[in-house]
């Protein structure tokens, strides 16, 4: 029921040892034959904003900060448009901030697919604290309030609940449009 995309293209993903392991386990379970036809969650990650550019050094945590793609972005969102064009996705569920619901226009524009905004899909709230600052220097800081998950950086939620926020509306997704291919475009 799952392929996941994470920093790869469709094409790229399928080369990887993860795919050949949940092809030979697909197999070993007897889904059919052709379990490619089978209904999908495609897993997408947005493209790239001004706020993680392609220098490390510069960049940021960007959280509930609401950054369009930039330029670079806009191609990465297109290329991996083209590259799920035939994935039979029916249905996009897209975070609401700007940056993923570009990159879910952009996939509906080459699949047809309806575009629905789940604010459920956000990245974790980390709060004026910790969002807009240089990755590097947060990167301890967010540390803390894992191994302490029920902590709340001041003005964001704490990390359990960023988990039963989007493992809520996952689930939900997958309940909702099970009989369907589905994307989501999140953080």
């Amino acid at each position: 029921r799952h392929s996941v995309i994470s920093g790869k293209t469709a094409g790229e993903y399928r080369q990887t040892q993860a795919f050949r392991e949940a092809h030979a386990e697909a197999v070993a379970r007897g889904i059919p034959g052709d379990y490619q036809a089978q209904p999908k969650t495609y897993i997408v990650r947005h493209g790239s904003t001004s706020l993680n550019a392609e220098d490390p050094t510069k960049d940021k945590i960007r959280g509930f900060i609401n950054v369009p793609l930039s330029p670079e972005g806009k191609k990465e969102a297109q290329q991996t448009a083209e590259e799920l064009k035939d994935s039979g996705i029916k249905t996009i569920l897209t975070s609401d901030l700007t940056r993923a619901r570009q990159t879910a226009d952009a996939l509906a524009k080459t699949t047809g697919a309806k575009v629905v905004e789940e604010p459920g899909l956000r990245p974790w709230h980390l709060g004026p604290d910790i969002e807009g600052k240089p990755t590097k220097d947060m990167l301890p800081v967010i540390s803390k309030f894992v191994e302490q998950p029920d902590k709340r950086p001041r003005g964001g939620e704490t990390f359990n609940e960023l988990k039963d926020r989007f493992l809520g509306a996952f689930h939900d997704a997958q309940d909702k449009y099970l009989d369907d291919t589905t994307a989501l475009v999140t953080h």
